[in-house]
């Protein structure tokens, strides 16, 4: 479902919009700020330290690797990139991370494909300039034997705001209460996060100017907006940004993501299987089984889970079209995220066949095609004719 995620902004931003001071910031080391985010990669996330059961930040892959993941067998990163909120209860790789391995995934948003015959179109959905969403973590011994930490980013049912464009979505910690439910510690006062889940924009301008570097500044970056440029249609929901629920909804590959991982369940082994929570990584597991985050009563659990993992209902989300180049881990830069239609028109426009465009040229244009390509015959012709002579 959310197989790509804008994650941009500098390690001491993020230390300023949490309140977490940078000094606990573990792997700090392996995190590069993206404009394109896709399963394999290290982003940060938020989760309660094993020492003190205080908010800490971690560097992680995304793409959840199992405990009792085999150090010899591959590690397919695509495979549990996502879990599907309606069974993480069930599931029994996910049922035993949600007692006390449960973080907040930190992104500026996430683009979504939606399919129209055998295009694919991706937009950047977001929700102001930083937005929580609820996520599972776990750790497996690496390739070169040290611990590696992954995690995955919890999805539920789409809006009805977003049904034209997908049928999931992640699941968005809609206030700052959800938000410290689901990590299971209060977050630090300096936070700015505010009551409501959403970001003061100059608190969040002058956390930013703290990470900003070179041509790649997020604070420029967030002023982009979901407001329709000239020549849009009023009647496309996709390009207004408003609720349209008389529109069809469209169920869309995240491109060919789903496809090739095979879903978003994650269901791994069943009962009786290496997914047991008596399986692991040993003294690491043993290390890391300090303080938990608060609840760990299944009944709770399951409570928080209905209560914390439901459709987001804000009427704050928005989003544009972006380049289809996005589809590419490669695609990197400011431009991954910026508004299409500022350059490129409407999107029925962008999406006008080949022949089509080349019909509405100008006729002059066309005139001169047509002129070289007699030109270029007629030599042809004429140096056929001499080597014909005898």
């Amino acid at each position: 479902m959310c197989g790509r995620s804008r994650q941009s902004l500098r390690p001491q931003a993020y230390a300023a919009i949490t309140g977490i001071p940078e000094n606990r910031w573990r792997n700090r080391e392996m995190f590069e700020p993206r404009y394109n985010c896709g399963p394999g990669m290290w982003l940060p996330v938020i989760r309660c330290s094993s020492e003190d059961g205080a908010p800490e930040i971690q560097t992680m892959k995304w793409g959840l690797i199992p405990s009792f993941h085999k150090q010899e067998e591959k590690m397919d990163f695509f495979k549990m990139f996502n879990a599907r909120s309606e069974t993480i209860t069930t599931s029994p790789v996910f049922r035993r991370l949600l007692p006390s391995k449960r973080c907040i995934v930190l992104i500026n948003g996430f683009y979504e494909w939606k399919k129209s015959g055998n295009q694919k179109q991706p937009y950047y959905i977001h929700r102001g300039p930083i937005m929580a969403c609820a996520g599972l973590y776990d750790i497996c011994t690496g390739p070169d034997g040290a611990p590696l930490y992954t995690f995955t980013i919890c999805t539920t049912d789409s809006s009805s705001r977003l049904q034209w464009l997908h049928d999931r979505m992640p699941v968005i910690l809609s206030d700052r209460a959800a938000m410290e439910d689901w990590l299971g510690a209060p977050l630090p006062s300096s936070c700015i996060f505010q009551e409501d889940g959403t970001v003061d924009i100059s608190a969040f301008e002058a956390c930013t100017k703290q990470g900003t570097h070179s041509q790649t500044s997020p604070s420029k970056v967030t002023t982009i907006t979901s407001s329709p440029a000239p020549g849009s249609t009023k009647e496309d929901p996709s390009e207004k940004g408003q609720e349209d629920v008389n529109t069809p909804g469209v169920k869309a590959e995240t491109d060919g993501v789903k496809a090739e991982a095979g879903g978003e369940d994650g269901e791994g082994p069943k009962d009786g299987g290496p997914g047991s929570s008596s399986q692991g990584t040993g003294s690491q597991q043993q290390k890391e089984a300090g303080p938990s985050p608060a609840p760990t009563n299944g009944q709770d659990v399951q409570a928080l889970v209905a209560k914390a993992c439901k459709p987001y209902a804000g009427s704050d989300l928005e989003w544009h079209p972006v380049t289809p180049d996005v589809g590419k881990t490669t695609t990197e830069g400011p431009r991954c995220c910026q508004d299409i239609r500022a350059s490129k028109g409407t999107i029925s426009s962008f999406f006008k066949p080949k022949q089509q465009q080349q019909q509405q040229q100008p006729a002059s244009k066309q005139a001169d095609g047509l002129a070289v390509k007699r030109e270029r015959q007629d030599e042809k012709d004429g140096g056929d004719a001499k080597r014909s002579k005898p």
